[in-house]
Order: C-alpha cells, then structure tokens, then sequence
C-alpha cells in the first residue's frame, strides 16, 4: 500500500508546528523528460527545501531529519544561523549592561 507523499500527507504531524503549510509542485516539461530517460529518476528520493530566517535549532534539524526519515525523503535545510542553548542566551544579554 502506497501513501500520499506530499506535505498534506504530513500535515497532522507538522500541526504543532506554527506557520502555515504550503506546497508547490513544479511540472517537468515533456522535452526535459524526454532527454533524462523514461524512469530514470524513479528510484530516486523526493527533496523538500527548507528554510529558516533568523536561525534553526538542534532539535528543530533533528525533527526534520526525522520527517525526512518517516516520509523517505531528501531535505535541504538552508539557514541564516544556527542556534544552540548558548547563543539563545547570549541573544537575550544586554552587551550594553554588561
């Protein structure tokens, strides 16, 4: 048995998640398919690009991961920072009252 695999598919699990789901689906044009091949990319995976303005936590890359893993697919995290306990901390500082 076969299950959807696009982001509505996911939905209930990215519920908790703020921010609002979208999904855009990119056709091939029929002269770009009929130069790579019939089936070649069949047994290749599907990627989701993914990205963080303002940062991306451990746990948040770990949560992808784990997507990624549930729903055999590729992901690619683009970032502006990576955020971690200390950095989150040094950002609430007031270097000025220091």
């Amino acid at each position: 048995m076969r299950r959807d695999c696009n982001i509505r598919a996911a939905e209930e699990l990215l519920r908790p998640i703020s921010g609002p789901l979208f999904e855009e689906v990119q056709s091939i044009p029929a002269t770009a398919s009929a130069r790579a091949g019939a089936g070649a990319g069949a047994d290749k995976p599907k990627v989701t690009v993914v990205f963080y303005i303002g940062g991306i936590t451990f746990t948040e890359i770990s949560a992808l991961r784990w997507l990624a893993k549930a729903e055999s697919r590729d992901i690619v995290i683009c970032t502006t920072k990576l955020i971690s306990g200390q950095t989150f901390l040094e950002s609430l500082i007031d270097k000025a009252a220091l």
